[in-house]
């Protein structure tokens, strides 16, 4: 369809290239790209981003100017000129109301056998960091650089091991430092050894990495050991700034869903095709890549998510304290081809205060009571309707839809009803996490891994497409709390929908409608105070990666406002080492601002980052379903 397409296109053009009706729809049809390259003269072609490689089509020769390719996708791009390494691109954005005319790509074509091998060229150029809570800063100029293709692997970290890395201070050269003091060079490698006690990574034994697993990434590796295997390979470790920039993480729409997230383990590097914008591999998922910069003292930052954390933490921010060496953390590296110089504004540490919640006082009951005012609707007819039905071995999957309470809308959602209980049956009311925001998915009938055991526990499962979500995307962006009316009036909105969805539930006698519990996970769990607070048809609730936002809304849709309100018992997991919601800051002062009794709140923190473990978290989850709601009745 592709390739017919681009013919199809072509063809009519050349056949009527001045008829009116193919002028005024030509634009619509095809967005124009403009390609560069240094030195000119490569030969261009392109595919569809997850097309096969047989379907390459032939596009130009550099300079490439205006070429029509047809709107709607990415695009993977391949320059290719005789003598010289062939460079790639993922581009251009898929939608044309987001850039009616993309910024042109370009590309440096670097001679055969002048850089190392399997590293990328990124030209220079000013490039900002698209990340929540760090997209703020202002833009840095970088020279160029080559970033290594893949993941450092095992078996290259061996030879760094072979030449006596661990006993060499030369490759050494950031100043060890625990909890503000120094540590002798011999006192820092006690620290830096494998499950055996031999010196590697933590997750190697006797020096040696699992056999078989020569082409995996290193995993188990500090910062420390990541910035001297650098030193020793004549590179550094990328900064922030030149890792976004190799990543760019506007792409994650098309890489993401090719990427290593929510898996069992790591990849082999290079075995799947997840190709960056500049043609890297695996910046998304499979391990948290370590960065230069400090955050708050103690941490640097780690980026990219790892395959056991959900996708959008390809697109956030997150810092770990530099001596960690869990096994999802590894690295990749960069050599500068400009000056020898990085800008000190790319370098430096940024640590951006948090919100201090012992300083903050949650309003009145009486101010209180005028915000709590905005959240109420009037009970209107639904005019609901199942639109579709499907059936799998587990469960009944019904796509629905039933009018809002504003803005004449329609509120979608999915329900899921058990197969292995009876009705009416106890339902769970699922708030997601943020990559709804971004995501433009239509939900199946298939769930993921951290949904599936609710239908399976015999419980019904509802997802409510919220307002600024999956199919209902609007003018939101990001899930960080903002002092702007279109986050209070969505705050509102989603509020409503829960509301609405509840009101859906409570028309059909297959749902009880006295044991209904809520679930937000991540994003989810962070406004889970807020709608638990105005909803007291919610029963129990659970808050998964969530905490309270460190951002400020405007108060009449801050969660920390909300959060004393709410009475429901309450099961909060989360993670020892999450960057978006931290222990001290944010996941307990949510816990002591809920304002549900104390026997009534458990909270549970597990030795992972931003997401509990899997099936530890499904076990807590269905004990405290049991408790909350009640035993199923299969």
């Amino acid at each position: 369809l592709f390739i017919d397409a681009v013919h199809l296109a072509r063809t009519v053009q050349s056949i009527v290239p001045d008829d009116p009706a193919l002028k005024r729809l030509w634009p619509k049809m095809t967005m124009p790209v403009t390609i560069n390259s240094a030195p000119p003269g490569a030969n261009v072609f392109f595919a569809t981003y997850n097309g096969p490689d047989s379907q390459w089509e032939f596009a130009g020769k550099t300079p490439l100017k205006d070429a029509p390719v047809p709107r709607g996708t990415f695009y993977r791009w391949r320059l290719e000129k005789n003598g010289y390494i062939s460079a790639y691109r993922v581009g251009p954005a898929p939608r044309p109301t987001f850039f009616d005319r993309p910024t042109p790509l370009a590309a440096v074509l670097d001679r055969e056998r002048t850089v190392p091998p399997h590293t990328v060229h990124i030209p220079a150029d000013v490039f900002r960091l698209n990340i929540p809570g760090l997209d703020e800063l202002e833009p840095v100029k970088l020279s160029d650089f080559l970033i290594d293709e893949f993941e450092v692997t095992n078996e290259e970290y061996k030879r760094f091991l072979a030449a006596g890395g661990y006993q060499k201070p030369e490759y050494w050269k950031q100043p060890f430092v625990s909890d503000g003091r120094p540590v002798p060079f011999g006192t820092a490698m006690k620290q830096f050894v494998d499950s055996t006690g031999s010196a590697g990574p933590a997750t190697w034994e006797v020096g040696d990495f699992p056999k078989g697993q020569a082409k995996y990434p290193v995993g188990g590796i500090s910062w420390y050991e990541a910035a001297a295997y650098a030193e020793f390979v004549g590179k550094r470790l990328p900064t922030i700034f030149h890792w976004a920039a190799a990543a760019n993480v506007w792409t994650g729409a098309v890489v993401v869903p090719e990427s290593n997230f929510a898996d069992r383990g790591p990849w082999p590097v290079g075995s799947h095709r997840d190709m960056n914008a500049y043609g890297t591999y695996e910046m998304a998922g499979n391990l948290k890549e370590w960065c230069s910069n400090g955050a708050e003292p103690g941490k640097r930052y780690i980026l990219g998510g790892a395959w056991n954390e959900p996708n959008y933490m390809f697109i956030e921010q997150d810092a770990q304290n530099a001596w960690s060496r869990s096994p999802t953390f590894g690295f990749r590296c960069v050599k500068l081809l400009g000056p020898n110089s990085v800008p000190p504004e790319a370098e430096r540490s940024i640590w951006i205060p948090l919100r201090d919640f012992s300083k903050d006082k949650p309003v009145s009951d009486a101010v209180f009571n005028a915000y709590r005012s905005l959240y109420s609707y009037d009970r209107t007819p639904l005019n609901g309707t199942i639109e579709s039905t499907e059936s799998t071995d587990s469960w009944t999957f019904q796509k629905i839809s039933f009018d809002a309470n504003y803005g004449n809308e329609r509120v979608i959602a999915y329900l899921y009803l058990p197969k292995n209980a009876r009705a009416p049956y106890q339902t769970v009311v699922y708030f997601p996490g943020a990559g709804a925001i971004n995501t433009d998915i239509s939900i199946g009938s298939t769930l993921g891994p951290y949904l599936e055991f609710i239908p399976k526990s015999g419980r019904a499962l509802m997802l409510p497409i919220y307002k600024g979500t999956y199919e209902r995307r609007d003018a939101l962006k990001t899930w960080v709390p903002e002092k702007t009316a279109l986050y209070r009036d969505h705050a509102i909105e989603w509020a409503k929908d829960l509301g609405r969805s509840i009101d859906y539930l409570d028309s059909r006698p297959d749902i009880d409608h006295e044991r209904i519990a809520f679930l937000g996970f991540s994003w989810g769990g962070q406004v889970g105070p807020l709608i638990a607070a105005v909803e007291p048809r919610l029963k129990t609730c659970i808050f998964q990666s969530g905490g309270l936002a460190l951002e400020r809304a405007l108060p009449e849709a801050d969660a920390f406002n909300f959060a004393p309100r709410m009475k429901q018992p309450v099961l909060m997991l989360n993670g020892r080492y999450d960057h978006l919601f931290p222990v001290k800051n944010s996941q307990i002062p949510m816990l002591h601002a809920i304002g549900t009794p104390k026997a009534e709140k458990k909270y549970i923190v597990y030795e992972s980052g931003h997401v509990p473990p899997r099936i530890e978290s499904i076990k807590e989850s269905l004990a405290w379903l049991d408790q909350r709601l009640g035993v199923v009745r299969r």
